[in-house]
């Protein structure tokens, strides 16, 4: 982790997750797709493409440097996300199956911006402008597979890429600017599951979990959809996805940030 004040820091790892990105489009995670539109597909080559919408919300508690603000923390809601985005966003996911194999991967942009709370004596409130990037990556292997139900397991690699910087108005002291930006890659164990419902529906469980101090000390997703398979080749999906990171590599650096809200999407094989 770095710390300048004054000044934006740049992210180390964006280069290293455009890469990902690209990867993603081809191979990604993302929502995972209906067990009814895998349905006589065969043993063959498989890809399937899931775009998708998730709108989280964004808590962060950013550690600093001054002892009158050691701590910030920014909360922004998923029914305000929209109107805080501070740049772009991307989200983008596919998956690549041979067999009982999947390669998985999934890239996330998110920009958003939110005024920080102060108790406005040594500073009159403050903005905080966030970016965090984060590509997945998985190896699956499918241990259980019928008609009506199929369980994934694998390993993979997570990494990030965070960077916030915090103004905080004059008060008693003057304007400071403070700049966080950390990068790192988490190992990840994972599980995913789908049950058939009837009728074209079904529901899927993801979780995954990693960091174990190799990279953040906690670092865990969890996803749950319930699935439609309009026909053999489409499927569409709602439903709540969380993912959180707790990254503490020294004393006062740490950053802890949790992303949750709906998401929406859909599966495309070919």
């Amino acid at each position: 982790m770095r710390f300048r004040v004054l000044g934006k820091a740049p992210n180390r790892i964006v280069a290293l997750l455009v890469q990902v990105a690209i990867i993603a489009a081809l191979i990604g995670i993302g929502v995972p797709p209906a067990r009814a539109q895998l349905a006589g597909a065969g043993p063959g080559w498989q890809v399937l493409v899931n775009p998708y919408l998730w709108i989280p919300g964004v808590s962060a508690k950013i550690q600093t440097p001054l002892p009158q603000r050691p701590e910030v923390d920014t909360n922004v809601s998923f029914d305000r996300v929209l109107a805080k985005l501070n740049g772009v966003p991307f989200e983008g996911a596919a998956e690549l199956r041979y067999g009982p194999f999947g390669l998985l991967g999934d890239f996330i942009h998110l920009p958003v911006a939110a005024n920080i709370p102060t108790r406005d004596v040594f500073f009159q409130g403050g903005k905080a402008a966030e970016t965090t990037n984060t590509g997945t990556m998985i190896l699956f292997y499918r241990g259980l597979d019928s008609p009506e139900q199929y369980i994934d397991v694998g390993a993979g690699v997570r990494p990030w890429g965070f960077s916030a910087t915090m103004t905080l108005n004059p008060g008693l002291l003057s304007r400071r600017i403070i700049t966080r930006d950390v990068s790192w890659a988490d190992p990840l164990i994972a599980a995913r599951y789908h049950r058939e419902l009837g009728n074209g529906f079904g529901v899927t469980g993801y979780a995954d979990i990693g960091g174990f101090g190799a990279g953040a000390d906690l670092d865990w997703q969890l996803l749950g959809t319930v699935d439609y398979a309009y026909n053999s080749s489409v499927s569409f999906h709602a439903g709540y996805r969380s993912i959180h990171f707790d990254y503490q590599p020294g004393t006062r650096l740490g950053v802890n940030v949790h992303l949750d809200g709906p998401i929406f999407g859909g599966t495309i094989r070919f």
